[in-house]
């Protein structure tokens, strides 16, 4: 649908606004927000709407939504005064009052605009990203006065997954046109040029609602993953935002692993950007991480596409991973350098970008900038709320200003956000140590046995457990997370803590005093640093 104000034009499926033809950038936040005050323009939109549907009921602060209406009113022209575009009714909620022109899309228009531009964005070389359509769920028996969920919850995903600024997502218009029961991929593949359909049913027995769901790749109509929720309708509005994170997170994970299956049975030099990413991911995510061949695979993307956004962002990336593995030698500067230049090359090529924003966020935390790299990570979960290694940088950069309150919160909702994720050590390593600092001891301990058997490729969560396990008094334990060390080969340093602000200071002393006294003090204790 478009909607048509002053000298605007409003595309909800696109996502996009325009000024006189001109599209302008603007924060999905702020673009949501108007879309919802468009639609029920002339209409009261309570606060408590917005909070629902912008931010699944989460607390926030009134300044949260106020900023992004304030943004809003700056770029339509308007101010708080005189309220000419959008209303203020004190202590309510909002109303939009100027007057709208509705404009619905022709038949076949949208399926036309929902294929990707690559020209746009990428070279030819480059190639596409991959594409997802979400259909509506199938509904099983009665559903009486909650047969809208069979839509709300694709529609919830549709909304999310957009957010994955490497996916591409077919706008409901299109897709919903499309069978929920047994849907014809090759239609769906042929029409909307959609690489993966998730299909699904929902079926109430009693109190309780299911819901299965698939995610099908269109080439050779495999489901590569699908799973099965169960939930009390008395729960539903709860539940149903769990279930849109997990499946999120499981369609982002299902789908990188998919790209690089396909990519690794092409030649070297006949990958795309895409492709190449993918590899690369997998190279980081996979049983054994290789750095390195990591590396390769997202200077071979940046090569291929220049303005290829998320090359660059992986490629700083892979330099801050570096830092953790300094212990094997590296050249520390060089890094956090690589880290900076190629994360804002990553941010001229796509601000909106999450991603780009969290390998920023990293650069600035390692480079001793922790409110800019505070900043930067705000920005990566407003553009996707389900960021769950955005809560995770997040985590550290406030356990690094000593609220150790806050990033143990950030740290636990980023494991419950991604709780299969390959990299959930780094959570738990800061989750570790808050919870170490605000006296939670028995925590402490279990989360340091979970580093202890599980983190097989981080020195950095073994020295976490070490180190509670040493001021807690479990020689053992610390004693057996010293052999480990040793037996891995790297040499035992805590290089890695140089760039501490003064506010880490107990933090530093904690890791310093437990690795001198495990490790002699011969070590190198004058650089520490810690980042995740």
């Amino acid at each position: 649908m478009k909607y048509r104000f002053l000298h605007f034009e409003l595309d909800t499926e696109r996502f996009e606004l325009l000024r006189r033809g001109e599209k302008l950038l603007i924060q999905p936040q702020a673009l949501a927000i108007l879309g919802i005050l468009v639609r029920n323009h002339g209409k009261l939109v309570r606060k408590e709407e917005l909070v629902r549907q912008l931010w699944n009921n989460r607390s926030i602060s009134d300044s949260a939504l106020s900023s992004q209406i304030k943004a809003l009113r700056r770029i339509l022209g308007d101010s708080g005064h005189e309220q000419h575009v959008i209303r203020t009714v004190y202590g309510r909620g909002f109303r939009f009052v100027t007057r709208v022109e509705t404009h619905a899309l022709k038949v076949g228009q949208d399926i036309a605009q929902s294929r990707p531009l690559v020209s746009d964005a990428l070279t030819e070389k480059a190639g596409k990203p991959p594409v997802v359509a979400v259909l509506p769920l199938c509904k099983i028996g009665k559903m009486n006065e909650h047969a809208g969920l069979s839509e709300a919850l694709p529609a919830d995903i549709t909304t999310a997954l957009s957010q994955l600024r490497w996916l591409f997502v077919i706008a409901r218009a299109s897709s919903f046109r499309f069978e929920a029961n047994l849907p014809d991929l090759e239609k769906m593949r042929r029409e909307l040029d959609v690489d993966y359909v998730l299909t699904g049913w929902i079926e109430l027995i009693g109190r309780q609602m299911l819901v299965g769901v698939e995610l099908t790749e269109t080439r050779q109509h495999r489901v590569v993953w699908a799973e099965r929720y169960e939930a009390p309708l008395a729960d539903i509005h709860v539940m149903r935002a769990q279930m849109v994170r997990d499946i999120i997170t499981a369609i982002d994970l299902s789908i990188s692993d998919t790209e690089a299956s396909y990519a690794k049975l092409r030649a070297p030099d006949q990958l795309t950007g895409w492709e190449a990413y993918h590899l690369g991911m997998s190279s980081v995510n996979g049983a054994k991480m290789d750095l390195k061949q990591a590396l390769d695979h997202f200077e071979f993307a940046r090569a291929q596409a220049p303005t290829f956004a998320r090359a660059h962002a992986a490629t700083a990336y892979i330099h801050g991973l570096g830092l953790f593995h300094l212990a094997r030698g590296g050249d520390q500067d060089a890094a956090i350098r690589n880290m900076l230049t190629s994360g804002e090359q990553a941010l001229r090529c796509d601000p909106l970008d999450p991603f780009a924003h969290l390998v920023n966020g990293r650069a600035e935390r390692v480079s001793g900038n922790i409110d800019s790299a505070l900043d930067h990570y705000e920005k990566a979960i407003s553009f996707c709320p389900n960021y769950a290694e955005a809560y995770n940088s997040q985590a550290v950069s406030l356990m690094l200003k000593g609220d150790f309150s806050a990033a143990y919160k950030s740290a636990k909702l980023a494991i419950k956000l991604s709780p299969n994720c390959p990299m959930r050590f780094e959570a738990e390593t800061t989750q570790t140590y808050a919870a170490f600092n605000l006296g939670l001891e028995e925590e402490a301990l279990s989360l340091s046995r979970r580093l202890a058997q599980f983190s097989q490729h981080s020195p950095l969560a073994l020295i976490a457990a070490m180190t509670v396990f040493h001021h807690l008094g479990s020689e053992s334990e610390a004693r057996r997370i010293q052999a480990r060390i040793l037996s891995t080969g790297i040499e035992p340093r805590i290089n890695v803590l140089r760039t501490f602000p003064d506010s880490a200071a107990e933090i530093s002393d904690q890791i310093t005093r437990a690795f001198t006294h495990y490790f002699g003090s011969d070590q190198d204790h004058s650089s520490v640093r810690i980042e995740r």
